[in-house]
């Protein structure tokens, strides 16, 4: 039996010292008290893990206590005896919450096996309690994960719409010089997302945040510089445009850009038909050398 603390409510001197050698022997610490007055006031200074009390009190019935301790120690298991024991006594003390009842003189192998099983429906009920407080916890560290996810996908969602936004600038700015829309990508964009790099909260997504800058920064030097192709392309075609022009073929773009091969065709078939490549025999990497060999296209 595991080290446990007991309060004793026993009036008669004799049977308070019999009941604290036993459990003493058990290995329990145990507390005898002759007064519920006392009693209550030992409760509220010290957890006890079981109270063995007795029915008839000086002062007051036990049973009258039940609701008073229960409400004071709701955890707290206890076992009723007495030596005017009934069954209607017993079953009203079970009903107002008693883990057992025991009759005097008492039986001491049975208040062993008594004791033995009210400390162990305690030491469960706490480890229920602690289980439940863990799950309690994770639950909502969850939760506030779940919500700490949910504004980074709202910040990341805004700045696809700038960047969206930015795009559809750039279509309508289609005669705009290559130095312009160079200086947008340089002054907005890469500001922004080595700004969100900077942000704690965002470290977990460091690798996408730092592909996302490589990526504008090979558009930049790629097919950024031929205004002929930027504004038909979007950002997603650029960069398959650029993987297509340095010679990967749709397989590794789709393991590269984790999409699968026939999304990777059906860019390439965008690509094409924005590029009023459809129909004429070309392959877009010789397309896109053949601007390169005319200095429009660098690598």
């Amino acid at each position: 039996m595991s080290q446990a603390s007991v309060l004793i409510v026993e009036d008669d001197y004799h049977v308070g010292k019999l009941l604290h050698v036993s459990l003493a022997r058990w290995g329990l610490d145990a507390d005898v008290l002759g007064e519920s007055r006392q009693a209550l006031e030992a409760l509220e200074l010290r957890n006890y893990d079981l109270l063995l009390l007795d029915v008839l009190l000086p002062d007051v019935n036990g049973l009258d206590l039940l609701p008073v301790i229960h409400e004071m120690c709701p955890a707290l298991k206890v076992i009723i005896m007495t030596g005017h024991a009934d069954k209607a006594m017993a079953i009203d003390a079970l009903r107002a919450g008693a883990f057992d009842f025991l009759e005097k003189p008492i039986d001491l192998t049975l208040l062993h096996h008594t004791v033995k099983r009210a400390i162990e429906a305690q030491e469960m009920a706490r480890e229920h309690r602690q289980t439940l407080n863990e799950l309690q916890r994770s639950k909502e560290e969850l939760q506030a994960h779940a919500s700490h996810l949910e504004q980074l996908n709202t910040e990341l969602r805004e700045t696809h719409h700038a960047m969206l936004v930015l795009a559809r600038n750039a279509e309508r700015a289609r005669q705009d010089t290559e130095e312009r829309i160079i200086t947008h990508l340089r002054s907005l964009v890469l500001p922004l997302i080595e700004d969100m790099r900077q942000d704690e909260r965002l470290l977990p997504y460091e690798s996408n945040l730092t592909l996302l800058v490589n990526a504008i920064q090979e558009a930049v030097a790629g097919l950024a510089t031929h205004l002929a192709v930027v504004p038909a392309l979007s950002a997603r075609e650029m960069r398959i445009a650029l993987m297509i022009k340095n010679g990967l073929t749709s397989e590794e773009i789709a393991a590269y850009l984790h999409i699968s091969p026939e999304t990777v065709k059906t860019h390439r078939r965008n690509i094409r038909k924005k590029l009023g490549l459809i129909g004429s025999g070309d392959q877009l990497r010789a397309y896109f050398r053949s601007l390169e060999a005319d200095d429009v296209l660098s690598s």
